[in-house]
């Protein structure tokens, strides 16, 4: 309610228009949305089926540990969202204006989202019973194993992030619904197999499964995505991480 106050205030000031609503416009909109309405419905199913299903195999501790680890995993996801929101137009422009620029750019986000999320993988996982002891305590010391699996995940859900841009821009939206149904399916399979006889830590393999078979796997499978895969495997040289890290270094100081 706040941010919508803020961005009230923001349009009357700098606007000389009324605000009206328009019949049209909202259906062309909601159209124009509905892979993304429908596909994130089936992201959020399968992002708390585990949790569910967590407390009705296991016991509500179980899920209690996985959530604290699930948690912990996510504690710098908004460093990685500013960096996606930042670059999101950046890619979108150099698509009008050259194809080279375009997968260029991509390439770079590609590769310094996969290098940054490793060094925090790599951290947490060696600090991982630290940090729930600080955050949580020691009672909840359990999650840390949880913890040490579903870090691993965050790498390829910001992948994702990274190939939604490029399936925006190319126009393939539809492509979200197979992916997510093709993901959700996947989750709730692995769920039934590894809780029962892992508890949590069946959880957190889950979800690594699940992310990788989702934001990579489906690109090997659906051939209309497989490009941006191709884009993933050459975002792994080193280069283009430091290139990125350059320009950005170079508009600060600007």
């Amino acid at each position: 309610m706040i941010i919508a106050g803020l961005l009230f205030y923001i349009y009357k000031k700098n606007s000389d228009s009324e605000l009206s609503f328009s019949r049209e416009t909202a259906k062309k909109l909601l159209l124009a949305g509905k892979y993304y309405i429908i596909s994130d419905i089936m992201v959020t199913i399968f992002a708390e089926t585990d949790k569910i299903m967590l407390k009705n195999i296991v016991n509500s501790e179980s899920t209690a540990y996985y959530s604290a680890a699930l948690t912990c995993a996510s504690l710098t996801s908004f460093v990685f969202v500013a960096i996606l929101d930042s670059f999101r137009p950046i890619i979108f422009q150099s698509k009008k204006e050259s194809n080279e620029n375009y997968e260029l750019n991509l390439v770079r986000l590609f590769s310094v989202i996969i290098y940054m999320s490793l060094i925090q993988s790599v951290l947490m996982a060696v600090f991982a019973s630290l940090i729930i002891s600080i955050l949580y305590g020691s009672q909840y010391m359990q999650a840390v194993s949880a913890l040490r699996i579903v870090v691993w995940y965050t790498t390829f859900a910001y992948l994702g992030s990274v190939r939604n841009i490029w399936i925006l821009s190319e126009g393939k939206q539809r492509y979200l619904l197979p992916i997510n149904g093709m993901g959700a399916t996947l989750n709730i399979i692995l769920n039934i197999v590894l809780i029962p006889k892992y508890g949590a830590n069946g959880a957190a393999f889950a979800s690594l499964i699940t992310q990788i078979f989702t934001n990579v796997g489906t690109g090997l499978l659906l051939k209309d995505i497989r490009p941006v895969n191709t884009l993933m495997l050459k975002s792994l040289h080193p280069r283009y991480m430091f290139s990125m890290t350059k320009t950005v270094l170079n508009e600060i100081r600007k």
